[in-house]
Formats: C-alpha cells, structure tokens, sequence
C-alpha cells in the first residue's frame, strides 16, 4: 500500500494518542485540490489526517501522531445528552473520502449535488436506497479502488495506534453516545453531528471487513 504525502501545516503540533478512527466524505468532485484550497483559505488546522480519491491513491497530510478539528462538534450536544465535553478531535483519526454523497435525481444519469452542481453519472455509479437516509435516495457508489484503499488504511491504523475496528451500524448513521463519550472503535463523522448528510457507510461495511 502506498502512501501520498501532501506538504500540509494546518494541523495542532501536539502529539496525542489515538483512539477512535472517523470516515468523512469531501462532498466534492474528482482530485483533492479543491477540498486543500478550501481548508487552506477558509479554516484554521481543520483538516483530515488522509483524504482517499476515487482511484484508491491515499494522500496523507500529517502524521497520525498529531491532531486537527475535523469533528467541528458544538459543545451544545454533550449537554444535550449529558455527556461531559470532550476534545474528541485530539483523540481521533480522521480519513475523507472523495465523493459526492447525496443527490437529487434529475432524469436519467443526471444529478444534482448538494451543493448544486449538475453531474452525469451512469446507474453503476450510484446507489439507490428506497426508504433514504437525511432526505436522500441517491448516493455516489464508492469505487472499488476506494474500497480497497479504506480497509488497507484501516487495518493499518488499526495495527499502528491498537485503535480494534469495532462498529455498531447504529452508530454509524446515527449521533451516537458511544462515539461522543469517546469511546474506542470506528465511526463516521455523521456519528458526532447531526447535521452531517453523508454517504451511509453502513451500507458498504460489512464488503469492507469481508476476507
């Protein structure tokens, strides 16, 4: 497996150990140069440790053994569930995944984004699930090199920071109080906010972590 190293300062140098490691999505287009252009002018160390595209290639952008806010949780939801506030981003790996997320169906092969871009994408490219998830029924397939890549990255951090790649499904599409109690395992970003409207990564776990 090999390892893109991206020349990044916007991270918290301080060393922290890990233990939770957190899927994100970019919400964007093809390459990464859009989603460093936006960190970089828009935000202060917020980042991920590792952005996948959708060709497989893994960029890192620091060293795991630092940290950065990419959770951007509000300390609102630990008293709203009476949690004690945790800085859960020290603790934390955070891996994005290029991809466009939800869409809306306009006719055949063509969607619209989020953020309202027109795409073309051709049926074997999306995912339809009937009873949606956050207002969606679409949702840009991963690729089958980004698969690969995830459970490469996956279980070597999972070596690297003893961090077991333990998941509830529940946890992964839900806010969850395991999640923001920071307890050790897997999760999505969609684990620690509710506003977040990611691909469901429930539906691809269990292909994830197949032999």
């Amino acid at each position: 497996m090999e390892i893109k190293q991206i020349e990044w300062n916007n991270y918290v140098k301080e060393e922290s150990f890990k233990k939770q490691i957190v899927l994100h999505l970019t919400l964007s287009g093809n390459g990464i140069d859009g989603d460093i252009a936006h960190w970089k002018n828009n935000y202060s160390t917020v980042s991920t440790h590792f952005i996948i595209e959708r060709d497989g290639t893994i960029n890192q952008l620091f060293d795991t053994k630092y940290w950065s806010r990419h959770l951007g949780i509000n300390n609102k939801v630990f008293k709203q569930n009476n949690l004690p506030v945790l800085n859960l981003d020290k603790h934390s790996i955070g891996i994005e995944i290029d991809n466009w997320g939800g869409l809306k169906k306009i006719q055949s092969n063509l969607y619209e984004t989020i953020y309202g871009n027109k795409i073309n994408l051709t049926d074997d490219r999306v995912i339809y699930i009937k009873e949606g998830f956050m207002g969606f029924q679409h949702f840009e397939q991963l690729t089958f090199k980004q698969l690969k890549s995830i459970k490469q990255l996956l279980l070597k951090l999972s070596i690297e920071h003893k961090i077991p790649l333990v998941y509830n499904k529940d946890d992964m599409y839900n806010l969850s109080n395991k999640a923001l109690q920071g307890l050790e395992g897997l999760y999505t970003h969609r684990s620690f906010r509710y506003d977040k409207i990611d691909l469901p990564f429930f539906y691809y776990l269990d292909e994830l972590f197949m032999d």
